[in-house]
C-alpha cells in the first residue's frame, strides 16, 4: 500500500481483502464523479468494482483509499458518506 499522509492507498486486491477483514477505519473510493465514503463492509467495497476501476483501468477513473478518520476523508478527499455506509 502507498501512504500519503493519513491514507493508504489500495493497490491490489490482497490489500483490499485485508481492509475488509480487518474492519477498521474508512474506504475513500475516489473516481472522477465524486469521492465517496464508505465502510469497509459496505456491500460496494467489493473486488469486481476494485478491480474494473483500479486495476483494469489503472486507476485513471479512481482510486481506492483507506483513511482512518471521516475528518481525514473529508480533508483530504472531500468525501461524503454512501447513502448505505451513513
Amino acid at each position: 500500500m502507498e501512504k500519503n499522509q493519513e491514507s493508504i492507498e489500495i493497490v491490489n486486491v490482497d490489500q483490499l481483502k485485508a481492509v475488509k477483514r480487518e474492519d477498521k477505519g474508512y474506504v475513500v473510493i475516489k473516481d472522477t464523479v465524486r469521492n465517496t465514503l464508505r465502510r469497509p463492509g459496505c456491500e460496494n467495497v467489493n473486488v469486481v468494482h476494485f478491480w474494473e476501476k483500479v486495476l483494469d483501468n489503472g486507476r485513471k477513473d479512481g482510486n481506492y483509499f483507506r483513511v482512518d478518520t471521516v475528518e481525514t476523508a473529508r480533508t483530504l478527499f472531500k468525501a461524503k458518506f454512501c447513502d448505505n455506509c451513513q
